[in-house]
C-alpha cells in the first residue's frame, strides 16, 4: 500500500472517529474497535515518519472511545515496535485523558 494510500486512510478514519457516537450503546462495537486499535497500532511502526505521526493522530482521535483498552493494547506493543518513541508519547497522551485517571 502507498504512502499517500495510508495517509489518506488516516485521515477517513479520524473523521469515521469523530462520528461513532461515544455513548453507552458504545459497547455493542467494541471488539470493532479493539481490531482497529491493534491494526493501528502496526501502522504506528511504520518505516515512513508522515504515516506514524498521522496513525498517532487516529490513535489519539479514537483514544476517547475506550481509553483503557488503548492504554492495555498499547502497553502489549510498545517494546516490540523499532522504537518506542511514539508508543510512549501515546501512552503520555492517555494518562492525560481525564478519563483515563
Amino acid at each position: 500500500v502507498s504512502h499517500e494510500v495510508r495517509l489518506a486512510a488516516t485521515s477517513a478514519l479520524v473523521t469515521w472517529l469523530a462520528c461513532v457516537p461515544n455513548d453507552d450503546g458504545k459497547a455493542h462495537y467494541q471488539s470493532n474497535i479493539q481490531f482497529l486499535y491493534r491494526e493501528l497500532l502496526v501502522y504506528l511502526d511504520d518505516p515512513e515518519a508522515a504515516v506514524q505521526d498521522a496513525v498517532l493522530e487516529v490513535l489519539k482521535a479514537g483514544s476517547i472511545l475506550f481509553p483503557e483498552l488503548l492504554v492495555r493494547e498499547t502497553e502489549a506493543v510498545v517494546e516490540k515496535h523499532r522504537s518506542p518513541a511514539h508508543c510512549q508519547q501515546l501512552l503520555r497522551y492517555l494518562q492525560a485523558l481525564p478519563l483515563a485517571q
